[in-house]
């Protein structure tokens, strides 16, 4: 691999986490406006919305766009190929802003001029870097050299191992030795750099040696970790499949279920969800007007496995650590939805669509659909736009974040149907 040396910058939060997301807006905007193409790409898919709303409010008719796994896939594809478009190897000149999660971080083909990012582990970090400075173009002014601004917690935040949301994607003990690893560079040098400090990183004796650095409550948080990996081995060690020398009658037989897939494919927290428009009779996508037809819900129809498929592409990811179904908060209109639910999980297990797909009935309003769903025995808000994706607000985030007008991407794939 060709040598190159990228200019490292470390960025700790500056006053509290909304001041510093207005602040980090602004400097993104700056550059965009000097014509680069920046990108911020952030631990969760909530941190970035939010950064994107910081964005959105202040870029006027500046390019700006957001990009994260929790939109239907119908409207990912699209918002994939405008980033391609638009961030890409083949990208017109001028300044715009790209607002990401961990989807950019590998397979697409992107050319940065300035990476701003969340606090990583240093692998991570490194293949973020991988889209800086891609291709070879002329830069402008300020931004000759590729530049990598990590934004991780404050010092005291770092010595208390608060590492705020990134917590729930990533172990303390990998995080705390990204943050000691870039505290000493102000640059760093590709591919020199990448094995001893990935091997620093995640090397059973370097750990042992770095973390009681940290102190006791991140020794702690590593004997955790190692005690979930652990049980996490011991669980795909159930999981795996007998040699075919094994004795026939010697294990149990998998059913070949949705279930069985489920338990034996993902060890994760998510779910499957399918937003539509619900008007108390039968479900539409979210795009149709009034006097669409509802879905036809028969498994019996020729066409059965069409609508199968459609309605696979406009479902998304959903965060899920306990059961969660779809819901309705008016009381008059829970018979209805109930007879509805029930026949939609009969078309779905008929179909080929899957019985793990949880419908999620939504109101349209001006600018995003809102409805319900019930997790852990709990009712909680959604809402979803094509622009930002999955939403599961707080009281708190409603009320500090007032919609804005969804911007037009620069280039649209097909509408979802």
């Amino acid at each position: 691999a060709t040598s190159r040396s990228l200019l490292l910058e470390r960025a700790t939060k500056v006053g509290d986490d909304a001041a510093h997301v207005d602040a980090v807006a602004l400097r993104l905007l700056a550059a965009a406006r000097a014509g680069a193409r920046v990108v911020w790409i952030r631990n969760t898919v909530r941190e970035a919305q939010r950064a994107f709303r910081a964005v959105a409010a202040r870029a006027g008719e500046l390019e700006h766009l957001l990009f994260h796994a929790r939109f239907r896939g119908c409207d990912r594809s699209r918002i994939e190929l405008a980033v391609l478009d638009r961030f890409g190897k083949s990208a017109p000149a001028g300044g715009r802003v790209l607002i990401a999660t961990q989807v950019v971080e590998q397979s697409l083909d992107l050319d940065f001029d300035e990476m701003h990012t969340d606090l990583a582990p240093i692998d991570l970090l490194f293949q973020r870097a991988g889209r800086l400075h891609r291709h070879a173009r002329v830069r402008l002014p300020g931004f000759a050299r590729p530049r990598l601004v990590v934004h991780g917690p404050s010092d005291a935040d770092i010595v208390a191992l608060r590492f705020g949301p990134s917590r729930f994607v990533y172990d303390a003990g990998t995080l705390w030795i990204a943050d000691r690893a870039l505290r000493s560079r102000d640059a760093l040098h590709l591919p020199a750099d990448i094995r001893p400090l990935v091997e620093e990183s995640y090397h059973p004796d370097s750990r042992a040696a770095l973390l009681p650095l940290g102190g006791p409550a991140l020794v702690a948080a590593e004997h955790s970790r190692a005690s979930q990996l652990e049980a996490r081995r011991t669980k795909a060690k159930q999981c795996c499949i007998p040699p075919t020398s094994a004795d026939p009658d010697g294990g149990a037989v998998l059913d070949d279920d949705d279930d069985a897939v489920q338990a034996f494919t993902r060890d994760g927290t998510s779910g499957t969800g399918l937003p539509f428009s619900w008007a108390g009779v039968g479900g539409r996508t979210v795009e149709a007007e009034n006097g669409s037809p509802v879905w036809p819900l028969d498994a019996e129809r020729a066409d059965a496995w069409t609508l199968a498929g459609d309605l696979l592409d406009q479902t998304l990811s959903l965060p899920a650590r306990s059961e969660v179904e779809g819901a309705v908060a008016s009381n008059e209109q829970k018979p209805a939805w109930e007879r509805w639910r029930k026949r939609f999980a009969r078309f779905a297990d008929e179909s080929g669509l899957g019985s793990r797909v949880v419908p999620l009935p939504m109101k349209r309003e001006p600018d995003k659909h809102r409805g319900w769903l019930r997790m852990g025995g709990k009712l909680r808000r959604v809402l979803y736009s094509p622009t930002l994706g999955l939403l599961m607000p707080s009281e708190k985030d409603e009320e500090q974040h007032q919609p804005h007008p969804e911007p037009e991407s620069p280039r649209r794939a097909a509408r979802c149907s």
